[in-house]
């Protein structure tokens, strides 16, 4: 009888805290702290869909999976309660590769896993490699990822000349990202275009070697760049038409 006293007694507290942690006002959010993300504008409008709500009845993944659905251009995000009335929202954002360019003249800029990460706009973004030819697309959307063979081709081959900029810009005149373009309308061969010189690869990967190659064959062009009409990196050896 005792033991059974003693049990009411212990679900009666349990229900009565557990009903006062889910009902007071003190529980409710009343302030989200965002790290890593700059724009006040996105933080304001995500804020004002979770304050007020009970911090213990917030359901974390939900509310993670729920951002993520509305703003694509979150890479990752992570939520930590601060109790009694504050979360903290980590945002990783997508960070831009190249701008995607489509036929009808619009341009997006995309990801390194070919996530659209912008709204359309009419002039090129400046200071982001042009990826041109895409096949089978006749419009994109905000959030929207291409996964063909020959965006991940070209976003590999983005990604390869990013990290020798500073080597290529030495070695060619007027060199700057936006007046690189990389057209795989032609895939598997992929034409890239810098300024007036032409560089085609086959789609293998091996991009990082070849941009090596090409490093090391330039000095050796260098009074007879504006005579090549393209060099062929999709063999072995370079190839260069005059």
């Amino acid at each position: 009888m005792i033991t059974l006293t003693f049990a009411v007694i212990c679900y009666f507290i349990f229900f009565v805290i557990t009903n006062y942690l889910n009902t007071s006002s003190y529980f409710n959010i009343k302030k989200i702290t965002f790290v890593g993300l700059e724009d006040r504008a996105i933080a304001d409008r995500i804020a004002k869909i979770y304050l007020g709500e009970n911090i213990f009845r917030s359901h974390l993944v939900e509310i993670m999976n729920d951002i993520k659905l509305r703003y694509p251009q979150f890479y990752d995000l992570k939520i930590a309660r601060n109790f009694p009335d504050c979360l903290t929202i980590y945002v990783v954002q997508r960070k831009p590769l190249a701008q995607l360019y489509l036929r009808n003249k619009e341009y997006f800029l995309i990801d390194k896993d070919g996530t659209i990460i912008s709204e359309a706009q009419e002039n090129k973004f400046d200071n982001f490699i042009i990826i041109d030819g895409v096949r089978g697309l006749s419009a994109l959307h905000f959030g929207q990822r291409v996964l063909s063979n020959e965006s991940k081709a070209a976003l590999e081959l983005v990604s390869v000349v990013l990290a020798r900029q500073d080597q290529l810009s030495k070695l060619i005149t007027n060199f700057a990202l936006d007046n690189v373009s990389v057209d795989i309308s032609k895939y598997p061969t992929i034409s890239m275009k810098i300024g007036g010189l032409e560089i085609r690869f086959s789609d293998n990967f091996f991009y990082s070697d070849k941009i090596n190659m090409l490093i090391k064959l330039l000095p050796n062009l260098k009074d007879k760049i504006d005579q090549i009409r393209y060099i062929d990196m999709r063999f072995d050896e370079p190839a260069i038409s005059f």
